[in-house]
């Protein structure tokens, strides 16, 4: 077999969600080439090939090698058939751009997409599907540095261009409906970001094999939507099946398992399952610990459930730790300043409290929510016992955990 053969099936599993063979063909073609008399496939596409594929993995320094290696063979003339069919995948810069933003360099991310978006703006004009991919990347990437609502212009254009293009009844059409679904969630509007997110699960079942990781992150958009509607049976059932497939078709300590995983443990605290909670959590923060791509919020979103379903479970020692860990994340970054700060202010105050650590709890008066409207001692130590009134009235009997 040619080494073109070898990458046009590395090509096909790739598209057929099937990452890991993808990447083992692409190395057997890149291997192929190199030792071949004559080149007969460009080492340029081939590289990016692999870059996009690690990025699919969540072996982000590969990529970050396959980029540079690409960078290094841009020079060199490239087969026009070759580059015409990557190039709608990824090209050397939408793939930099990405990488960066999923290690945590939003801004320089941003600029490059921009710059991106011009680009292909001037080479293939208004109305390609080049200029939409890359404004579908722009709106992504906005989402990931926590502009949500400047990135629903991008995301909605690229959807209606790809509407007028391809059509709706295509997978490029449920990558829109799903991104732009994802977009909606993180600005509050759950029941227009679930209705998007079902249509794009739907086309996907219809276009895709069961186990395509796209419709597992389509099932884990809805797990994340039903769990905001406070429906957290149907959001756990969401999960739970988004998880079957990432078990099944990425490596075992890929970023988004880890998130998955976080989602799942939510699911369970709502439903007051505290211990059966903290299976998934442990195994989200295993993963976070390791992983460099969005490290921050994977650590946050684990360490903060986990401290909670042991506060659920009347384990104060235990759930201290994590909570002050999380609560110590947000305080000191400002990417993960959020809402967050005040619910992990008051869960360590309640840790301390039913602790006998007074002294401890007394230090967040008044940044606690409860302790929001106290502003004498007498007041606060009222505060500290009503505290503990109702962590007792909340908590579950001890014969129920």
């Amino acid at each position: 077999m040619t080494a073109s053969e070898t990458l046009s099936q590395g090509i096909l599993a790739y598209k057929d969600g099937r990452y890991l063979d993808a990447f083992q063909l692409c190395e057997r073609a890149q291997d192929e080439a190199t030792s071949a008399e004559q080149l007969e496939v460009s080492l340029y596409a081939l590289h990016l090939w692999l870059a996009e594929i690690c990025l699919q993995i969540g072996d982000f320094k590969k990529a970050q090698e396959f980029v540079d290696n690409a960078s290094k063979c841009a020079n060199k003339e490239i087969d026009d058939n070759v580059y015409n069919d990557f190039a709608g995948v990824a090209d050397i810069a939408s793939v930099q751009w990405r990488l960066l933003s999923l290690l945590g360099d939003h801004e320089e991310a941003l600029e490059g997409i921009a710059k991106l978006v011009a680009q292909q703006k001037e080479r293939y004009g208004v109305d390609s599907l080049h200029l939409a991919n890359a404004l579908n990347s722009q709106g992504v990437t906005l989402g990931e540095a926590g502009q949500a609502k400047e990135a629903e212009a991008p995301l909605r254009r690229a959807m209606s261009m790809r509407e007028r293009l391809v059509g709706v009844d295509s997978v490029s059409f449920s990558e829109s409906l799903n991104n732009l679904s994802v977009n909606y969630g993180m600005q509050n509007n759950f029941t227009l970001g679930e209705a998007l997110g079902t249509r794009a699960l739907s086309l996907r079942r219809k276009h895709l094999r069961a186990n395509h990781p796209s419709i597992g992150h389509s099932l884990h958009n809805i797990g994340s939507q039903k769990l905001k509607h406070q429906d957290s049976k149907k959001a756990e059932e969401n999960f739970l099946a988004a998880l079957k497939i990432f078990e099944q078709e990425l490596p075992p300590r890929h970023p988004q398992l880890s998130m998955t995983l976080s989602g799942l443990g939510t699911a369970l605290v709502a439903q007051r399952k505290f211990k059966e909670a903290r299976v998934p959590f442990e195994r989200a923060l295993s993963i976070a610990e390791e992983t460099p791509a969005q490290k921050d919020l994977l650590l946050l979103s684990a360490l903060s459930g986990l401290g909670l379903a042991h506060l659920g479970s009347l384990q104060f020692k235990e759930a201290e730790p994590y909570t002050k860990r999380a609560l110590y994340m947000v305080e000191h970054s400002a990417q993960l300043k959020t809402a967050s700060e005040k619910g992990l202010l008051d869960r360590l105050m309640v840790c301390y409290v039913f602790q006998g650590k007074l002294a401890d709890a007394l230090k967040f008066y008044p940044d606690s929510m409860r302790a929001k409207y106290t502003n004498t001692f007498e007041s606060l130590f009222d505060l500290l016992s009503a505290v503990g009134e109702f962590a007792k009235k909340q908590l579950p009997p001890r014969e129920n955990i």
